[in-house]
């Protein structure tokens, strides 16, 4: 008798299927076991951090030259109010929505997703994880501009809706398309969101904790959650030194504007780990030649052996220029984490 996965590749062969491992499994438990009590919650954050489990396979199966990470470190802090993990792919976001559901159905993604170019991503992809036979496969995709113009927004629960149909099923063409086509994205509808006081987002969140509030996503208007929960969980992330560095590596700063050019081929949130350890690791006046080390490609050691290499020669100046830069940019960051 055939397996519930050997049937499906048999009707949908163009989709990626991962198999998952029982510690694989376990991981993704404990992770969610850890962070919430919350039954619904907690079911939410397990599918999710199973995606995150998958992330090595997901890279062979796909051939993948660059590697994916996942925005922001702590997924707990969206996890909490929403269902969606966005995976980095150089400067591609993928949001991949987890699904323990085999019912055919719409691709649902939660506005916070789609609207905030935060959390943007440039596809979205809807995944079932069959947690019997402990797999997953990647059942369809879209562009974010497909979304948003084809799709509907459902004000009631703040998601946006698009039918399996309108899906491109083969996950690698969409990779195709993503460098063909590079700017996937359509218009957000919040962009500039109202400036909340600290005391007006903790007044908003003792609101939030009450016993009554069930949805706390949906018991305020769109702009001064969506604020909350910019400011509030992510920006801020309790002074997550790593997510404070994505924000800065994702804007149009000329000094991350260059970085990311000559690191194109890694994810933004691998090279933001990178620099955070030699940033730990190396005084001021160390820092930049550590910072060499990384933007060169080579591994950062604690003598830092390039540092008298780092200043020979032209091209090695100009490397050393944007160390330095660098590092004055991630003092302003980091300075009080």
């Amino acid at each position: 008798m055939k397996t519930q996965l050997e049937l499906t590749r048999t009707f949908y062969p163009e989709q990626l299927y991962i198999e998952l491992s029982e510690q694989q499994m376990i991981n993704a438990w404990n992770q969610a076991n850890k962070h919430f009590q919350n039954d619904i919650i907690r079911w939410r954050a397990y599918l999710n951090y199973l995606v995150v489990e998958a992330i090595p396979k997901i890279e062979t199966e796909l051939d993948l030259e660059k590697k994916l990470g996942y925005y922001p470190s702590d997924l707990s802090k969206v996890l909490e109010f929403i269902n969606g993990t966005i995976l980095t792919l150089g400067e591609t976001r993928l949001v991949v929505i987890p699904s323990d559901s085999n019912i055919g159905g719409d691709l649902c993604v939660p506005q916070e997703l789609v609207d905030l170019p935060q959390f943007a991503g440039d596809y979205y992809l809807g995944v079932y994880i069959n947690l019997d036979e402990e797999w997953l496969r990647f059942w369809g995709a879209c562009s974010h501009k497909k979304l948003t113009t084809e799709g509907v927004y459902d004000e009631s629960s703040r998601n946006y809706y698009l039918d399996r149909d309108e899906l491109i099923e083969d996950l690698e063409a969409v990779l195709i398309a993503r460098e063909i086509c590079p700017n996937e994205r359509g218009e957000y509808k919040f962009v500039n969101l109202p400036s909340l006081s600290e005391s007006e987002s903790n007044g908003l969140w003792e609101q939030l904790k009450q016993p009554d509030c069930y949805v706390p996503r949906l018991a305020l208007d769109s702009p001064t959650w969506l604020s909350l929960f910019i400011n509030d969980l992510v920006v801020a992330s309790n002074n997550d030194p790593i997510t404070a560095g994505i924000e800065f590596l994702d804007s149009d700063d000329p000094v991350a504007v260059q970085v990311r050019e000559m690191l194109k081929n890694r994810s933004i949130l691998e090279i933001v780990a990178q620099f955070n350890t030699a940033y730990g690791n190396n005084s001021a006046t160390r820092l930049p030649y550590a910072l060499v080390d990384i933007l060169a490609g080579s591994t950062p050691t604690a003598q830092n052996k390039n540092m008298r290499s780092a200043s020979e020669g032209s091209e090695n100046i100009k490397l050393l220029t944007l160390a330095r830069n660098l590092a004055k940019k991630l003092a302003e960051i980091w300075a009080e984490e």
